[in-house]
């Protein structure tokens, strides 16, 4: 009897532990973590110790973060968020307790260093030569990084951060699409990653007691959980023409979401390595996957180059129709929240001309394209996503000359994401994102299209919605037939860094006059170097009413230019100017 008890025992000690083991072995690393970084409420189940109870927001009452050095020294900076000196470099941004800083609103904490752990009590072991916070924002995929020095021996001119993927490829680390948002075009999911990291350049303060900052959008890679990488930062100085390091000044953390993250610890030391004799990386504290919106599969986009089908003062035309020819493949993260009968996502064909001056195209009215403000672009009508397989676009040109020996082809996104999340308003939390995606072209040649286009037209298909959460998984895994993931691989010609100048410098500046303004109004822009802008103007329901222009090239310098409202009623409005890495909104009155 004394053997059964003993027999029986060990069977239940087994089952109990097989059951354990097919629960763990049900839960799949892809799935979000359901981390939350609000230090008033944090969650984070997968690494309780690691909760974070760091306020990056502070209060009126209190505009001063503490940086501790040891346990005896210590030195206060001043909260961006509240600093509102003509010399602070982010003073359109500072605005009290009325700064877009809360979690409500999308904003997590990545990554800090102020002295502390994120339960904001135990001393890191090293003392802190570059004090920093990194705040991440879930409906828009951008990142706010804030640092200064706590000490220094020159004035600095710029300072540099260069953030890449650590030897993606070697030491069993992997590339990610994670900094395909900084590309001046994105990449599939389908496609071998080409950007491993980017340089940002801003104006150091030269002041410990003050940030200085940078901000770039991060691109959403659901595969990096299958995937493991790392993310460095490191900086750079620059004063008297020379560029100066800084000791320990550099951040190592684990790429949020990916393999093995969730086994780092909170804080590292110089002298712990991994199996490949890699510096081990950190944990974030936002341990989620990041970005907001990626695309599976690269687009075909159907090329009909028709025969001559009419003459125009006794030279013929040629017509050149472009279809999409396949569905489009697309996932938002889950952390976002989608709501998915108010997002709207809609596509367009942009066809880019490789060279430079304007080319003798004559455009067909009524079928689909237009120029854009270069006059050497073409872009179709955006259609809702559902729709793209049905939509049909022209152009018409003079055949001396080839289409698609001149122009790049790619398919634009224009999306109006709305959350199920409530932000601080009381209303859902939304976003207006933007990516363009290269595609693949089929030629088909000889074809003769003697009728309009738009006659070629299907009726549009019902609402269609992003790919399941189990898709994608299932896709990060290869369990999709014909489709396959191949961004944690690195594109033969892959680029080590994209350069972002100035983040914020102190000498960018927008402005929009007269305001209140009727039938027109003045864009004015001061830039320090040329950069590409678009510019959108919505209502206060956000809602989009008009596209003044897109990546268009402004010089550097002092720049003008008109905006047409006259089919604006009057009202409050908002102009959104913004590229890859800039982003100012604009409040505008139209008066009658």
């Amino acid at each position: 009897m004394k053997h059964f008890y003993y027999y029986r025992n060990l069977l239940l000690v087994f089952l109990i532990c097989f059951s354990t083991f097919l629960v763990k072995a049900q839960t799949d690393i892809c799935d979000t973590a359901g981390i939350h970084t609000n230090p008033f409420a944090p969650v984070n189940l997968q690494k309780p110790s690691a909760k974070n109870y760091f306020n990056w927001m502070l209060s009126p009452s209190n505009h001063n973060f503490t940086c501790y050095q040891g346990s005896s020294q210590s030195f206060i900076i001043v909260s961006p968020w509240y600093e509102t000196s003509k010399s602070n470099l982010f003073i359109k941004y500072a605005n009290g307790p009325n700064s877009d800083f809360y979690p409500q609103d999308g904003w997590e904490l990545l990554k800090q260093n102020l002295g502390r752990l994120n339960n904001d009590t135990t001393p890191r072991a090293i003392n802190v030569e570059l004090p920093y916070f990194m705040v991440y924002n879930k409906y828009t995929g951008l990142m706010n990084m804030f640092c200064t020095l706590s000490s220094q021996l020159e004035m600095y001119d710029y300072a540099i951060a260069n953030i890449y993927q650590y030897t993606p490829g070697q030491n069993g680390l992997n590339a990610s699409a994670v900094f395909d948002a900084i590309a001046p075009f994105n990449q599939a999911l389908d496609q071998k990653t080409y950007y491993t990291g980017m340089s940002l350049v801003t104006v150091p303060t030269n002041n410990r007691n003050f940030f200085f900052w940078y901000q770039f959008p991060v691109a959403y890679d659901p595969c990096v959980c299958h995937h493991r990488s790392t993310i460095l930062v490191d900086f750079g100085f620059e004063a008297r023409g020379y560029i100066f390091t800084i000791g320990d000044a550099e951040i190592n953390f684990s790429t949020p979401g990916s393999e093995f993250s969730n086994l780092d610890n909170e804080e590292i030391s110089s002298s712990v390595l991994d199996p490949f004799g890699n510096l081990l990386s950190e944990y974030p504290a936002f341990n989620e996957v990041l970005g907001t919106f990626a695309l599976l599969q690269t687009p075909i986009i159907q090329h009909f180059d028709s025969t001559a089908y009419e003459t125009k003062g006794g030279a013929p035309i040629d017509k050149d129709v472009y279809m999409i020819a396949n569905p489009i493949l697309y996932a938002f993260n889950p952390v976002m929240h989608e709501d998915t009968i108010n997002t709207k996502v809609n596509v367009a064909i942009y066809l880019k001309y490789k060279g430079n001056g304007k080319l003798p195209i004559h455009l067909l009215k009524n079928i689909g394209f237009s120029q854009i403000d270069t006059n050497s672009d073409f872009i179709s009508t955006y259609v809702p996503v559902e729709c793209a397989t049905s939509f049909i676009s022209a152009l018409t040109h003079s055949d001396d000359w080839s289409v698609t020996d001149n122009y790049d082809i790619y398919l634009k996104f224009d999306i109006d994401f709305v959350s199920t999340d409530i932000g601080r308003s009381g209303k859902p939390n939304q976003s207006h994102l933007l990516f363009t995606y290269p595609v693949n072209v089929e030629e088909i040649t000889n074809a003769t299209l003697t009728n309009d286009p738009l006659n070629f037209l299907h009726p549009c298909v019902i609402k269609t919605h992003a790919l399941s959460h189990q898709f994608v998984k299932d896709y990060c895994n290869d369990g999709i037939k014909g489709l396959s993931y191949q961004a944690y691989l690195l594109n033969d010609t892959a680029s080590g860094t994209h350069i972002i100048q100035n983040s914020y410098p102190t000498n960018f500046d927008i402005n929009i006059y007269p305001n209140p303004a009727s039938g027109s109004a003045v864009l004015n822009l001061k830039l320090p170097v040329s950069n590409e802008f678009t510019m959108i103007i919505s209502d206060v329901q956000g809602r989009l009413l008009k596209r003044c222009f897109e990546n268009k090239t402004f010089e550097a310098g002092i720049s003008n230019f008109v905006i047409d409202i006259s089919n604006l009623s009057s009202g409050v409005y908002f102009c959104k100017i913004f590229n890859g890495s800039i982003m100012q909104v604009k409040k505008l009155v139209v008066a009658d």
